[in-house]
């Protein structure tokens, strides 16, 4: 039976974008841009990569699950290790069939009135002709990154319904989602983050809304890899007690581990203006991190 590692996340997995090949038609090794999935297929691993720039969480996991079913019904043998991306990432599903303003988005190659932007994703497909999804890249239309017809049409209204923790409770879904599938079908798998922001304690675990805390709890954790750093904080006087230092676990992804660990900015970033992994922190994390989890 073959063996397939199968990867996806945004652009810290992949910064092919769906028009310069994408994850229909994606290179084994991408020699401009090499991440940690690159190079699990350079050391003789049979990787298929769907990752691509501002991937949401949604996204990557609907893609994997979708890709290892298929996988599966060829009779691969499938491992999982999944890059989730920034929490507050979104997507908005677009159809010809239901959307009356379709062509406003379909880029010029398709019969549109703009450029390609890497703001859409089918990623299966490469055809928009019926229907695609339009990843935000931020806040719904507030990061500046955003393509800007995005944000012309979404920024008026998509402050009303946005906010952090639904992003969080979305992922810590789509974590289930993910988990659940790889059990039933036997698949191993990992997940490590982007960063750690949205897994700060007093952010994650003090939320009060109680879904937050239900789904947290349903959660492998030994599934995932966090990058643990510890942090000296003061606290204000209490009661008899002075100020005093204690000593706080953050949760970090691989944007922490790299900043922990590689302390040149030549050698950390993709580029000095860029917060990319370079090829030497991609290699180094498969070398010192991924190997070391024994799923492969």
């Amino acid at each position: 039976m073959d063996k397939i590692i199968l990867t996806s996340g945004c652009s810290f997995t992949s910064q092919l974008h769906p028009n310069d090949g994408g994850p229909w038609n994606r290179p084994k090794f991408n020699d401009e841009c090499p991440t940690w999935s690159d190079y699990l297929y350079q050391d003789g691993h049979d990787v298929v990569n769907i990752a691509f720039p501002t991937n949401a969480n949604t996204s990557i996991t609907r893609g994997l699950i979708c890709k290892a079913h298929e996988l599966l019904n060829q009779g691969k043998k499938v491992t999982i290790i999944a890059q989730y991306t920034m929490a507050i990432r979104s997507e908005i599903f677009v159809s010809s069939k239901e959307s009356v303003d379709f062509d406003y988005y379909l880029p010029k190659k398709f019969g549109g009135k703009h450029e390609f932007s890497w703001n859409l994703n089918n990623w299966k497909e490469s055809d928009f002709k019926d229907h695609f999804w339009i990843l935000t890249g931020g806040n719904l239309g507030d990061d500046p990154f955003d393509n800007e017809f995005i944000v012309q049409k979404i920024k008026r209204w998509a402050k009303y319904f946005f906010n952090r923790e639904y992003q969080i409770l979305n992922t810590l879904e789509r974590v289930i989602d993910l988990q659940m599938f790889c059990k039933k079908n036997k698949i191993p798998l990992k997940i490590f983050f982007l960063d750690g922001k949205d897994w700060d304690n007093e952010l994650f675990f003090h939320y009060d809304y109680k879904q937050t805390h239900f789904y947290r709890d349903l959660i492998n954790w030994n599934d995932i890899w966090f990058y643990n750093l510890t942090e000296d904080i003061q606290l204000k006087p209490y009661g008899m007690w002075g100020e005093r230092s204690v000593t706080k676990t953050k949760f970090g992804g691989i944007d922490e581990w790299m900043h922990d660990t590689i302390h040149d900015d030549k050698k950390r970033y993709y580029d000095v203006d860029d917060s990319h992994p370079s090829e030497f922190a991609h290699r180094k994390f498969v070398n010192d991190i991924i190997y070391k989890w024994n799923i492969l």
